[in-house]
């Protein structure tokens, strides 16, 4: 669930290592307001995009394309992945052209 958290620019100065690891790791978002109450700004969060979950992805991923290529000499991969990067870059450079 993400929050809304208001805090004063006194306060956000304090303590803005917390508050901005608090707001990042746990979404939501952090609204500034000046002495006067004035609104100066939002910091947004992560949106629940959580660093470690994204990484649990990644090696899950990383895992699954694996299990799938068990088998295959590395060499036929190596070639695989050289001839799929050489037609990225042909195209890249054919979009810039």
């Amino acid at each position: 669930m993400q929050r809304s958290r208001t805090v004063r620019t006194r306060a956000a100065r304090k303590g803005r290592g917390r508050l901005f690891a608090e707001v990042f790791d746990q979404g939501g978002e952090l609204v500034i307001y000046d002495a006067r109450g004035q609104r100066l700004g939002v910091v947004r969060g992560s949106n629940g995009r959580d660093p470690r979950r994204r990484r649990a992805r990644f090696f899950e991923m990383v895992r699954q394309i694996w299990e799938r290529n068990r088998g295959i000499p590395p060499a036929v991969i190596e070639g695989e992945v050289a001839r799929a990067v050489r037609a990225a870059r042909a195209r890249g450079s054919r979009k810039r052209g």
